[in-house]
């Protein structure tokens, strides 16, 4: 009788503490979840802070009284190329980010799952419902209704408008006989820097992407 007695009394032990991991690791999901959430805000920041200086310099530079188009031309360039450099870092980061997220849902869900096992009846049956997200309007919860979605899109889109612009204006500068030589050069030079790294990054985009499809 002593020894079943000890038996039920560990078996509860591990129950309990079972139970009592669970909760926490819920809890660390949760705590990570947030936190990535926050960062990738806080990217955005950087980003939108970024692009509004870049702006504003552009403009001050161009509206001076003795303005100098051939400056203007080449630092609008050099400013692009910066910008397109520091977005796809920031893209990347940001997609990371996703990725880790999506993890860090499928966790949470299985957790919730977990707890609640064996538990619809004290609990009414509130373990077998969805998280909130999931009841939302099915093409709301499509990339473009999400906030992951919303600043890989802003992120991809400035990408690819700032290589139209140089490389736009490095055609501009190539008929225009009056731009001078170091312009003409060193615009065409950022233009091809660009496009280059433009293919780098969109090769590696593909990969990563194949290679988290397998993955999943």
């Amino acid at each position: 009788m002593k020894g079943v007695w000890q038996s039920a009394s560990r078996r509860a032990e591990r129950e309990r503490l079972a139970s009592a991991a669970l909760i926490h690791e819920s809890n660390q999901n949760w705590l990570h979840h947030r936190h990535l959430e926050t960062q990738r805000g806080q990217y955005l920041g950087f980003f939108f802070t970024a692009l509004l200086a870049s702006a504003g310099l552009l403009t001050s530079i161009a509206t001076q009284d003795r303005r100098d188009t051939d400056l203007v031309v080449l630092g609008g360039a050099l400013l692009c190329f910066i910008l397109m450099i520091v977005s796809f870092a920031i893209y990347a980061a940001v997609r990371k980010l996703g990725a880790v997220l999506r993890f860090y849902d499928r966790e949470i869900r299985l957790l919730r799952q977990k707890l609640f096992a064996n538990l619809e009846q004290e609990t009414g049956g509130y373990g077998e419902r969805e998280l909130a997200g999931l009841h939302v309007p099915p093409i709301m919860r499509t990339r473009i209704y999400s906030a992951q979605g919303v600043a890989e899109n802003i992120l991809a889109s400035t990408c690819v408008l700032l290589l139209l612009i140089q490389e736009a204006t490095a055609a501009l500068v190539l008929i225009t006989p009056s731009t001078g030589a170091v312009v003409r050069w060193g615009t065409v030079t950022l233009a091809l820097a660009a496009l280059i790294l433009a293919g780098l990054l969109a090769t590696l985009h593909l990969r990563v992407r194949r290679a988290t499809r397998i993955r999943a």
